[in-house]
């Protein structure tokens, strides 16, 4: 619905919040058999809904400005987009086109019954907070120090997001705490291929261990190569493929603290991506792994890694492969 209110509209997608505030606000007015037919307004609030304030989503809408001029021969109304429905007054919500004052994006991020809010507007953050507290059973915790694995420090140089008790965690598991220290996750030199060695009785220690490893790589790019190679034999590992994930923890322990700093940025911040491939990696297919990393200003912001659907002829081909499909991703 969201989508579909932009793109009709034409209104931009930076503002993308006022959508589901708007239709949110039309379905509360609408019958529902859920509710044997009555509105949701009626059953919270005991009066039956109007429905001649409704406006088109993006529409032009112009504005009474009388109080707000400052003399009698100042214009008393300038065309708007309109936006939506006050929650606090009667009234609608307006964009000034030209200047877009007024508005600022709050990011919401919800996992079951837990919720991460951040915004450009400290005040709008708050009346956000409020507004959920009101229908909802809430806490607001304060900053955000750590969600589902994820541990967030902040400092004088910016953010700092890694998943160190997640990754002690998981090698305190598969008892590998006291384990060598390695500098590489993977050698160079070690070719996997579904054939090699003898194949595990009991593969749930692997499939476990390459499956939390795939969740590690949220803040470990330096993994994820590593990660995407070991993930290709889960349907039936062997022995080889199961010292390859230890290697990889192994890594990981010698490699703890590591995770991604995002520091601020001055204008004007660039864009920019830089991808590589593995030509003919694969020792049975001969097909190519590639891979690309986008950064916005100095911060890694998106990172892939993925097998070649075709065979490339040459390193050339299949480096200009995944150039456009990089480039195609970040445009």
């Amino acid at each position: 619905m969201t989508r579909t209110l932009l793109f009709t509209s034409g209104v931009p997608q930076n503002i993308w919040v006022e959508a589901p505030f708007t239709y949110v606000h039309i379905i509360n007015l609408f019958p529902t058999p859920i509710l044997d037919w009555d509105t949701p307004q009626y059953r919270l609030y005991g009066t039956p809904p109007s429905y001649s304030s409704l406006r088109v989503f993006g529409c032009s809408c112009y504005p009474h400005l009388g109080p707000y001029v400052s003399n009698k021969l100042s214009i008393r109304s300038v065309e708007r987009v309109f936006l939506g429905y006050s929650s606090h007054h009667k009234g609608y919500r307006c964009l000034n086109p030209t200047t877009s004052r007024g508005l600022h994006t709050i990011y919401f991020l919800l996992y079951v019954d837990d919720i991460v809010l951040t915004s450009s507007n400290n005040q709008l953050l708050q009346t956000f907070i409020d507004t959920l507290g009101r229908g909802f059973d809430i806490k607001d915790l304060g900053p955000l120090h750590y969600f589902l694995g994820l541990q967030v420090t902040t400092h004088s140089q910016g953010l700092y997001i890694n998943q160190i008790k997640y990754a002690h965690d998981l090698l305190s598991k598969h008892d590998l705490l006291f384990s060598k220290l390695v500098n590489t996750p993977m050698s160079a030199k070690f070719d996997l291929n579904a054939t090699d060695g003898v194949a595990l009785e009991n593969p749930t220690s692997f499939l476990e261990i390459v499956g939390s490893l795939q969740y590690l790589t949220i803040t470990r790019p330096d993994i994820t190569f590593a990660v995407n190679t070991v993930s290709q034999f889960m349907r039936h590992p062997g022995v080889s493929h199961l010292v390859a994930v230890k290697l990889i923890l192994s890594y990981v322990k010698h490699t703890l603290d590591h995770g991604l700093l995002f520091t601020p940025q001055r204008q004007p911040v660039t864009l920019s991506t830089y991808s590589n491939a593995d030509w003919a990696g694969c020792p049975i297919t001969r097909r190519s792994t590639s891979g690309y990393l986008v950064y916005l200003g100095s911060n890694l912001i998106s990172w892939y890694y993925k097998k070649q659907p075709t065979i490339a002829r040459s390193s050339v081909e299949s480096e200009y492969h995944f150039l456009a499909h990089a480039s195609a991703e970040t445009t």
